[in-house]
């Protein structure tokens, strides 16, 4: 059960909406920013990391608990994976585990570093 006294960080969401065809032509959507107040990032563990998708970088990765909804790529469904803004770095979340346990229902997300905020 996630304790009520480790949720105390602040961290900034972006979120891109699906982007849609206006008179035959692709337009981007636009990314909304929301503050997660009541939020608690950790670092990961080995076998954390073991859940990372191939392909995304091991550098960086945070967990995050968050009671409100945190969201990874969708291929899909046409959905970007949310940034988290944590401490001036960008963290793209590449899983979500969604908790409802009655209690405190939240969101344990995997989030790792995005590239252009590493310097490769």
């Amino acid at each position: 059960m996630l304790p009520l006294d480790i949720l105390k960080e602040t961290i900034t969401v972006y979120r891109k909406s699906g982007g849609e065809y206006v008179n035959g032509r692709w337009v981007e959507g636009v990314a909304d920013v929301s503050t997660h107040r009541n939020t608690s990032v950790q670092p990961v563990s080995a076998s954390d990391l073991l859940m990372i998708p191939e392909g995304e970088s091991l550098e960086g990765v945070i967990r995050v608990f968050d009671v409100l909804p945190l969201y990874a790529q969708d291929v899909d469904a046409g959905k970007e994976a949310d940034l988290i803004e944590y401490y001036d770095k960008k963290y793209k979340v590449v899983r979500v585990d969604p908790w409802r346990n009655g209690f405190m229902d939240h969101y344990e997300a995997l989030a790792v570093l995005e590239r252009q905020n590493t310097g490769v």
